[in-house]
Parts: structure tokens; C-alpha cells; sequence
């Protein structure tokens, strides 16, 4: 099968989950003897004109970079309509296509893209897939979150310019987008400065914000802009859902009846559950959070939730995060970030993981659980389709006296986690690579 994915790009330029998932399943595609290429959204250049070029392979998969495609505001969100939904012309997607007769198109992400590639492919009558890693083209900064609210009915855009205010200027996309840029992104200092613009804007998610007057006046750009890419979603032959949680948030803005649900894995995902030697000690439950310092990840909430459970005199529980800040809290142990290749040490620290909300998936759900650690998730996280309550996790609303109701139930009895333990080790069936694959292609590819 010839398959074209179109994608943010290849490591380590490009990272995170969607970039993660990408390159391993067309990774897996190749070992199992397919014909697989990667479009990517690269540099900038002055004037309109798209060029592709072909560049190195990657792990036997085809290079193609996408000259002057739109921009890509990444997490930060967009305040500059200019750079997003330009019409062009179609001429180089065509002969690019005909060219290389991709079976199927399998897109991971809306950034960068042109209408006009998904235009093309239609006329060509190539099959289109798009998975739902985030929430962009429904939020421009990816992550349906705003006032300390989750806003999935956000059907008027209220809010979005503030949300926005942290967007990078059309003037730094560019920078981004550069070969220069590229070559030095992994830098130390970069890599500093990056932790301190995402940090800024994971603050401001933590405190309640004044509505601007320009958000009446804006909001009608936004709303412009979704109804834009809601067009983009109405060409794709096929939505592919990584969850239903996803499914049911996108239901409320596009017609679904063409979207499979089919849950996600990735290359690193191993059976390690025999490598789980952890029991709890002491009566102390030690619980561990493995995401961001962001309230749209929840991390506040479980904080609160944890704090007013301290307060009450219940502390049989120390929580591990790894931001390798300060310690925030009396029972908070701040490591420093970790590598993949330590999981193996982290998992071996937790009785408990812990995930209140993701903006995707949940991969830290399916990591934990592959190594044989029950997990605690709520409702507003994917990967809680691979839990079923009460055997090797537990599950309950995105609310803070549901969420701390559960955690006094678990801490007042941690012989319940040790079932549950038990329960993953015997019962969950670690998701792999190579399976994945062949879901993808033979039930929703074909």
C-alpha cells in the first residue's frame, strides 16, 4: 500500500505526541513493507508560490517539504488572521499527487495546510484520514481550555482573543518555520526560552481573566476562522478518533457519521508490567503526576483536591511531579523532568498515577498501565477507554469534590490500589505497535 502522511514533521525539529505517534506508525508501515512518504509544512519564503521538495528519508520514510504553507501557531494560539486559509494554487499539489499516487492520505494535523491539498485529493479521488491528536480548528490554541473552565460548547467564541493573547506574531511563525531555526531548536538556551513562554502561558490558565472589549469584536474572526477549517474536516473521507472522549467533543461542531473510534498506542509501548515491583509502603500511598504545571491539564485540581484532603487530616500520600521547580506543597515531591528511557524508574516510584485531563489521548494512561500501575483518570481524558472502573483504575467526572471523594476512598483504603494492581497485571493486554497498524490499515485505511 502507498500511504502519504502529512505531518508536523521529523524529530527532533519536530516533537510531542502527534509528532510521536506519526513517525511511529509510519515507521511500523514501513517494516511491514509499505510504500510510505511524510508532507511536512516547512519553511517560509517571500512570496506565494508552494513549492514540495524531497529531501532525506527518515527511518525509510520519504521526506517532502511543503514551501511557503501557512503558518503554525502551535500551542500559543493566533491573534493574525492573514497567515491562515489563503486560497492557491492547486497546480503543485496535483502534479505532487499524481506523481506519487498515494492509496490513502493520512493527516495528523490542520496546521500548515492548505485547503487546497484536501481540494486535490478529492478531484484525485485519494482516500483522506484524519486523526485527532488536539482540538485545532475548532480552538486555535489547541486545547478547548479558557478561565479555568474546559470550553467545549464554546460555539461563539467567547473568550478567544484573550485566550489568544500569547500568540506568536506572524513575524516569529516565520522564524520558526526556518531552516535556522531548525538547526539551533534544541539548544540549551532555546530550550529555556521555550520552557519560559509556555510556562507564562500555563500560568495565566491558572487565574480568571477580564474579558476584553475586543472579544466582541473578535469573536466574529473566530467564528470565521473554525467555520474555515470545519470546511477542511467536511473534505476528509474519514475521521479517525483516538477516543471517544474526543468523538463526543468534536460531535458538537462536525458530522461524526463518518469517524471510527480506534484507540492509540505508540513504538516505545512494551509489555513491562512483569518489570512493576512497586508495593505500597507504610500505609502511604505514593501518587504520581507525569504532566505539565498547567491548569488545563488538571493539575491544579488534583492540587486542591490533595490540599484540602491534607487539611482535613488524611496524609498517607506523598504526590511526585517532575518540573524540577520548587516543592509547592507539604506532601509535593518536584523532581526533575525525565527521559523516556527512565520510565522504567518513574513507574517503579507510583502506586498511583494520576491524569485529570488531556487535551488528546492520555499517552503517560497507557504508559502507566503497560507497566502494570492502575491509574486514576476523569472523564475529560481519552485513554479512559482503557479503564474499566474499579478493576485497574478508576474513573469519575472532571469535578473537584468527585475527584476528591475518589482519592479519600483510595487513601482511606490502599488495599483497593493493590487490587487493582493485580487486576492490571493479569488482565490488561498491552497495546502494540505492529497490532496498531493493522487496525489502522484494515479498518479504517480500507
Amino acid at each position: 500500500m502507498k500511504i502519504l502522511h502529512y505531518s508536523l514533521g521529523f524529530p527532533p525539529y519536530a516533537r510531542g505526541g502527534l509528532t510521536k505517534y506519526a513517525i511511529d506508525i509510519a515507521t511500523e508501515q514501513v517494516r511491514q513493507g509499505h510504500d510510505v512518504g511524510m508532507l511536512w509544512p516547512g519553511r517560509v519564503l517571500n512570496g506565494s508560490s508552494i513549492k514540495i521538495k524531497q529531501g532525506k528519508a527518515f527511518q525509510g520514510i520519504k521526506s517532502f517539504e511543503l514551501e511557503n504553507p501557512e503558518y503554525l501557531p502551535q500551542i500559543y494560539g493566533i491573534r493574525d488572521f492573514d497567515g491562515f486559509q489563503k486560497n492557491v494554487d492547486t497546480k503543485v499539489y496535483e502534479e505532487f499527487l499524481n506523481r506519487e499516487k498515494p492509496d490513502v492520505i493520512h493527516i495528523h494535523t490542520l496546521m500548515g495546510m492548505h485547503i487546497g491539498f484536501l481540494e486535490t485529493a478529492n478531484k484525485l479521488k485519494i482516500k483522506t484520514v484524519y486523526t485527532t491528536h488536539d482540538f485545532f480548528g475548532i480552538c486555535p490554541k489547541t486545547t478547548l481550555f479558557f478561565n479555568n473552565e474546559i470550553c467545549e460548547k464554546n460555539f461563539e467564541c467567547k473568550g478567544c482573543y484573550t485566550c489568544c493573547e500569547n500568540a506568536l506574531s506572524i513575524k516569529k511563525m516565520k522564524l520558526l518555520q526556518s531552516p535556522l531555526y531548525r538547526n539551533i531548536k534544541n539548544t540549551k538556551i532555546l530550550g529555556v526560552l521555550r520552557k519560559y513562554k509556555k510556562n507564562k502561558i500555563f500560568v495565566n490558565e491558572s487565574g480568571l481573566k477580564e474579558l476584553q472589549k475586543e472579544d466582541k469584536i473578535y469573536s466574529e474572526n473566530y467564528r470565521k476562522l473554525r467555520e474555515g477549517y470545519i470546511r477542511y474536516f467536511e473534505k476528509i473521507s474519514t475521521i479517525h478518533f483516538n477516543s471517544t472522549y474526543m468523538r463526543d467533543v468534536f460531535r458538537n461542531y462536525i458530522n461524526v457519521d463518518k469517524g471510527i473510534v480506534c484507540n492509540i498506542t505508540h513504538g516505545e509501548i512494551k509489555d513491562n508490567k512483569k518489570k512493576y515491583t512497586k508495593t505500597i509502603e507504610n500505609n502511604v500511598v505514593k501518587i504520581s503526576y507525569l504532566g505539565p504545571i498547567a491548569e488545563y491539564k488538571g493539575f491544579y485540581v488534583l492540587k486542591e483536591a490533595l490540599n484540602q484532603l491534607y487539611q482535613e487530616g488524611i496524609r498517607n500520600f506523598q504526590l511526585t511531579v517532575y518540573n524540577g521547580g520548587e516543592n509547592m506543597a507539604p506532601y509535593i515531591n518536584n523532581k526533575p523532568s525525565f527521559k523516556y528511557e527512565e520510565l522504567d524508574k518513574v513507574m517503579n516510584e507510583a502506586d498511583l498515577v494520576v491524569a485529570l485531563r488531556d487535551v488528546s489521548y492520555g499517552f503517560t494512561v497507557l504508559e502507566a498501565l503497560s507497566y502494570g500501575v492502575p491509574v486514576m483518570v476523569t472523564d475529560k481524558v481519552g485513554a479512559k477507554d482503557l479503564v474499566c472502573p474499579g478493576k485497574n483504575g478508576i474513573i469519575c467526572d472532571y469535578d473537584l469534590e468527585m475527584i476528591k471523594k475518589e482519592l479519600r476512598e483510595l487513601l482511606n483504603n490502599p488495599e483497593k490500589i493493590g487490587k487493582m494492581k493485580n487486576n492490571v497485571l493479569n488482565m490488561f493486554e498491552v497495546p502494540l505497535i505492529s497490532g496498531h497498524v493493522q487496525d489502522i490499515i484494515n479498518g479504517i485505511y480500507r
